[in-house]
């Protein structure tokens, strides 16, 4: 099949597609590409009912621009940016144990003098960290009930429960007393399942893990990518057991329900959504 990116012709196409009421399969066959192409580039520009060809050729213009306008990477000048860091931190620890230690062997004050006063602290937000431990410890078991191994559950668990939503590996591993081999396993895994993006963090010259208000909408999408790549084999095991027999048969039944699914699934995960997050679906204004 060809590769490549899609054409404005092929948008096109796809937009016309739709409106005929044709499901993925049938319109990627018609592009000669793999259903998946096309259910993502749908999926990714407002979902089957709001699909606009014009409208995603900009803006795959627009991420394409975004794209090139990012900072190359050095790795190698990122490691020494880290190091610094680090070597600062460790520092200022020391001075920090220093200081301790020169107020512990200090004489002891005068009784008629009052003594000092403790530094204003910002009033607790009402959390009791009891609680919230337990919170913690409920988002991740049911977080593995839903298929996450354990550590990337109490990534997901951990990143969940924060007001950022956003926090470093390092940050991640003194949270969670883990190695930091254990933390960059579990957010390989949770950024291939979409649950986690990586960005840059302008202050620190790190990377950091966020978790966002639209995790559960990606990682839906996710789970419509994975079931339409299944309808896909199950469609040429169809074809390669021959329709006729019972193998081939049930290919066939699978691929179908799998296809429908998927397309019911992308349809209610858009229009919900919405729903949740108050924004206006896009091509609202386009009369249909």
């Amino acid at each position: 099949m060809p590769g490549g990116r899609l054409t404005r012709e092929d948008r096109l196409r796809i937009a016309a597609g739709l409106e005929e009421g044709l499901g993925y399969a049938e319109i990627a066959r018609g592009l000669d590409r793999p259903t998946s192409t096309v259910s993502r580039e749908v999926l990714r520009n407002g979902g089957p009912r709001r699909y606009r060809a014009e409208q995603a050729q900009q803006a795959t213009g627009e991420r394409a621009r975004r794209a090139r306008a990012r900072r190359p990477r050095d790795p190698a000048q990122d490691r020494a940016q880290d190091r610094a860091q680090d070597r600062a931190q460790d520092r200022a620890q020391g001075q920090a144990q220093s200081q301790a230690q020169s107020q512990a062997q200090a004489p002891p004050q005068d009784p008629a003098q009052p003594p000092p006063q403790p530094p204003l602290q910002a009033p607790p937000r009402g959390r009791d960290p009891g609680v919230v431990r337990d919170f913690q410890e409920r988002l991740t078991a049911l977080l593995i009930l839903t298929g996450l191994p354990r550590m990337m559950a109490r990534v997901a668990a951990c990143l969940y429960s924060t007001d950022t939503g956003a926090l470093t590996a390092r940050e991640l591993a003194e949270r969670l007393r883990v190695s930091p081999a254990s933390i960059s396993a579990a957010v390989a895994y949770l950024e291939e399942q979409e649950m986690i993006v990586r960005e840059r963090d302008p202050r620190r010259r790190r990377e950091r893990y966020v978790i966002d208000d639209d995790v559960w909408y990606r990682a839906f999408l996710a789970s419509v990518r994975r079931n339409e790549l299944l309808a896909e084999l199950a469609a040429e095991g169809a074809q390669v057991f021959g329709p006729a027999t019972p193998a081939g048969r049930r290919m066939e039944l699978t691929g179908r329900f799998l296809h429908a699914a998927v397309e019911d699934m992308a349809r209610v995960i858009e229009r919900r959504r919405h729903l949740l997050t108050g924004e206006e679906p896009p091509g609202a204004h386009v009369n249909e």
